[in-house]
């Protein structure tokens, strides 16, 4: 059945009617004095959801995640049962289940670790389609300064991206201006930007990068010259 929510409708006389946007819903043929009920669907997709490494033993590699996620705002007409956390590290994941009273979940991972996750909803009719993933938000408070023959540029790291843990997966890419040189840093707050012409002036942009992919241009640090 195609999805009727939201959608404009016609009775027998036709009278146009606009279905709620979530399910369940019933509609009245006035025409024909009978009514319509909307049969129950799969739940929408859970949204938001965050991954955090908690523990990290670095002699094994043992990971412990913790992850949370908001619940689907339209649960198809049907209560949710449970919740399937799944892992991209290959098409078919990982997975691990928790109940409908629980939108979060802590547990361990050997390596090699995954990229992110992603959450499914499941009711009685079905699963919804997967958590999606998102590119990070842009770093913040960007600023730089000068030494001999380089710069070092600082910045706050940003949200990193529904769905993906933030060691593995997430880089960074510093550009210089002007000129457009680029130097890429990995998991930190603060790079050093070698290469540039001394007694030039230049300010420096960072994007986030994970594997969905780049985060807009951070606004630009202050202007700063090496020597």
């Amino acid at each position: 059945m195609s999805d009727l929510r939201g959608k404009t409708v016609y009775d027998s006389g036709g009278t146009s009617y606009t279905t709620p946007s979530s399910y369940p819903f019933s509609l009245k043929d006035n025409f024909l004095n009978r009514s319509f009920t909307s049969p129950a669907t799969v739940p929408d997709a859970p949204t938001e959801v965050r991954v955090n490494v908690t523990a990290w033993n670095y002699g094994s590699g043992v990971q412990t995640i913790s992850i949370n996620w908001k619940a689907p705002t339209n649960n198809g007409g049907s209560a949710i049962i449970d919740y399937t956390i799944r892992s991209t590290i290959n098409s078919n994941g990982i997975e691990y289940t928790t109940t409908a009273n629980n939108t979060s979940m802590t547990f361990t991972r050997n390596p090699p670790w995954p990229e992110g996750y992603v959450v499914t909803a499941r009711n009685s009719v079905g699963s919804s389609p997967p958590s999606i993933l998102t590119v990070p938000d842009p770093p913040t408070n960007v600023s730089a300064t000068a030494g001999a023959g380089k710069v070092t540029v600082f910045w706050n790291i940003p949200k990193l991206g529904y769905g993906y843990t933030e060691v593995a997966t997430v880089t960074f890419i510093i550009t210089a201006n002007p000129g457009g040189l680029t130097t890429t840093a990995p998991y930190s707050s603060a790079a050093y930007f070698n290469g540039l012409t001394n007694g030039t002036a230049y300010t420096f942009t960072v994007m986030a990068v994970n594997p969905s992919g780049n985060s807009a241009p951070s606004s630009p640090s202050n202007s700063v010259t090496p020597s």
